[in-house]
């Protein structure tokens, strides 16, 4: 079977990483042929060193993007493809209103289902009768309330045999970045932007900073973004207080695996948790409103619901006492890493993810989405696509009857998910 994949902008992400990811494991574990049609960027180096295809995309952002959907009808025109795979709302916009229209006025219809990996909530926008997946049991849930038919379960899938301990040297990240043998380092791995991202690393920031004076860490931010100088002047802050080098904002890493092989102790959430548990390292995971815990088996079950992310009260949790306590303690630390690698490996690996992929895809090539029900997806969809893009935020604001949701808790309230009135987001 073809399959074109037509993933969000090639950046360094955890959605992209995913899409190439289990597109190799499709082609390598269940011997189809992989391309893929997307705007060039730092990751289509990884497409590069996989072998794999790039037919590039023109740069669209949002949709409906006129421009994207031209060069997708022409794509698939030219590759004829078996399925298309889109990754993320606008790409599954996109290709409803390329896929969709050709399948309605022609014989050129190629059927298409799609990914949303984003955990925080699932879009208005996206097409009721494509097949799609989605990253955690909550949105599953969440999409099937509001009408989508065909569903899977694809958790964020990691890629085992590469995110291993015995497969990366971490010494060479120790080295470069001067931290001692006698040092425990605290790694995060992230997009370093204000959207979710930065509370977390904040406070681990503030976090270690309260330590350093008490124990030999360090603490390496792996990434990059708009809020990465705001990172280094709080880096510099707490160095300069401690007196050496403790926090390190170096920028990004095109492979951070040896970033997560160096590690004594993994900070973040998402992908990158999950990433961190597959190097077998005790995770501790941030979140919004204050929000931290340890994944340890008893921590885990609401993760598996929601995803690795969390939102408190707003009241802080004791993040620095729960680093300290993985500091101090070298035991829990190796019981917490072998029980964090047998974890992904049952529950989160390529294999386990690629296996069930593959079985959607081919039901998705087979058993396209009936006319009638595209039509009537085209129908709905296009008015509001367009009216995201057309109408002001202000406007659009007043018409909800209040702001946009700034964060996760917000989202998470105005779904129904959270209760303000009551601490949120699971153990700490």
């Amino acid at each position: 079977m073809k399959i074109l994949v037509y993933p969000h902008h090639l950046e360094i992400g955890g959605s992209q990483t995913n899409a190439i990811d289990l597109a190799t494991q499709l082609r390598d574990a269940h011997g189809h042929e992989v391309v893929f049609f997307g705007t060039p960027g730092p990751a289509a180096a990884l497409l590069h060193e996989r072998k794999i295809r790039l037919l590039p995309a023109p740069a669209a952002f949002g949709a409906p993007s006129a421009r994207m959907i031209a060069a997708l009808a022409r794509v698939v025109r030219e590759q004829r493809p078996d399925v298309v795979h889109a990754w993320d709302w606008p790409q599954c916009i996109n290709a409803l209103l390329a896929l969709g229209s050709m399948g309605a006025l022609g014989p050129l219809g190629v059927p298409f289902a799609g990914s949303d990996m984003n955990n925080l909530s699932v879009s208005a926008h996206l097409p009721k009768s494509v097949p799609m997946t989605f990253g955690t049991e909550e949105t599953v849930d969440v999409a099937r309330s509001l009408g989508h038919r065909r569903l899977l379960l694809l958790e964020p899938p990691v890629d085992t045999s590469r995110d291993d301990p015995e497969a990366v040297d971490g010494t060479v990240v120790r080295k470069e970045h001067g931290v001692g043998a006698d040092e425990q380092l605290v790694v995060a791995v992230s997009r370093l932007v204000g959207w979710l991202k930065l509370e977390g690393l904040i406070r681990g920031i503030e976090a270690v900073g309260e330590l350093a004076a008490r124990y030999p860490v360090r603490f390496l931010v792996v990434g990059s973004g708009t809020a990465e100088d705001d990172l280094r002047r709080r880096a510099a802050v707490v160095n300069e207080a401690a007196g050496r080098e403790v926090v390190t904002v170096p920028g990004p890493m095109l492979d951070p695996r040896g970033a997560y092989a160096a590690a004594d102790i993994v900070l973040g959430m998402g992908g990158s948790a999950l990433r961190g548990l597959a190097f077998g390292k005790p995770v501790l995971l941030t979140g919004e409103r204050g929000f931290s815990t340890v994944v340890s088996e008893d921590t885990v079950t609401p993760l598996f619901w929601r995803g690795y992310y969390g939102v408190g009260d707003g009241t802080p949790s004791d993040l620095a006492g729960q680093l300290e306590t993985l500091l101090i303690d070298a035991e829990l630390r190796a019981r917490l890493g072998g029980w964090a690698r047998d974890l992904v490996l049952r529950r989160y690996s390529l294999e386990v993810g690629g296996r069930n992929l593959d079985g959607f895809l081919r039901e998705a090539a087979s058993r396209p989405p009936a006319r009638l029900d595209i039509l009537r997806d085209l129908a709905a969809i296009a008015p509001r696509a367009t009216a995201s893009r057309v109408i002001p935020p202000s406007v659009r604001s007043r018409l909800r009857g209040g702001p946009a949701p700034s964060s996760w808790a917000d989202v998470a309230v105005a779904r129904g998910t959270q209760d303000r009135s009551a601490p949120a987001g699971g153990p700490r």
